[in-house]
């Protein structure tokens, strides 16, 4: 009889170790590249390329859902760093991308390291300084080695940073929703804004409460991104040879995971 218990008490000890596991996520991995940088007011996030595939990952969420930020080994928001990630789930992002529910994501080197053959190239470290805007109350941080500084426009809604040589130049600036516009009729407008006729859009992308788009004109690379909130437009851009975007590329993602 307490044999028979015994051996009872061990299944059911089983069956239950078995039905805890079974509840648990299982953890994946993925390696990838990162090639953009995305999120919005509540939210910075990245984008890896992994086999032919783009993925979202959330690293910092400001929201009120209780999501649960990923761990982030090294620095990983600069495009042409490979990462690993471990998540424990995916769901819809839009029509190519899944977003992942990471839970921790580790640097593993750059992309120029692994296609270099001569050896690791260094990566160039700039310093970077924090631009306040009081009247629209956003805030994004410039690298101060490369871009300066040219004073706060008369009105007070922002400010344009020139390089030395005046080949880059960012402008960062906010301006009252006076029409009423959705984010998505502003966003077409300054897709087809009349200001720039011969510009080719690469990169696009409109989500709740933010835009990014970016491509080239001429010889030179551009990237903006708008954030709506409290009824105002914000908008960051920068601008800058196409020669300097192995320099500027990675600034620009910077740029834009700050802008908030």
């Amino acid at each position: 009889m307490k044999k028979s218990f015994v051996i009872a008490l061990l299944v059911l000890l089983g069956l239950t170790t078995y039905a805890q596991r079974a509840r648990q996520p299982i953890a994946r991995t993925l390696e990838g590249v990162v090639v953009d940088t995305t999120g919005g007011a509540r939210w910075m996030g990245i984008v890896v390329e992994s086999a032919g595939k783009k993925y979202v990952v959330a690293i910092a969420n400001n929201s009120d859902n209780h999501v649960k930020d990923p761990q982030v080994v090294g620095e990983i928001g600069t495009i042409g760093t490979r990462v690993r990630v471990t998540y424990t789930g995916t769901e819809p992002w839009d029509s190519d991308m899944l977003a992942l529910h990471a839970t921790r994501v580790v640097r593993l080197g750059d992309k120029s390291q692994m296609l270099n053959s001569t050896g690791p190239k260094q990566v160039s470290r700039h310093h970077y300084e924090n631009y306040f805007n009081h009247r629209f109350e956003y805030s994004i941080s410039y690298p101060s080695d490369l871009l300066y500084p040219q004073g706060e426009a008369a009105n007070g809604d922002g400010q344009k940073f020139l390089s030395r040589d005046g080949r880059a130049s960012m402008l960062v600036y906010g301006q009252e929703d006076f029409q009423a516009q959705t984010l998505a009729q502003f966003y077409q407008e300054e897709l087809r804004s009349k200001a720039h006729p011969t510009r080719v859009v690469t990169y696009k992308v409109l989500r709740d409460g933010w835009f990014v788009f970016s491509g080239s004109e001429s010889s030179r690379i551009f990237y903006q991104k708008t954030l709506l909130r409290n009824g105002e437009f914000l908008t960051f851009s920068i601008e800058y040879d196409a020669l300097q975007k192995g320099v500027y590329d990675p600034i620009a993602a910077a740029i834009s995971i700050s802008f908030k």
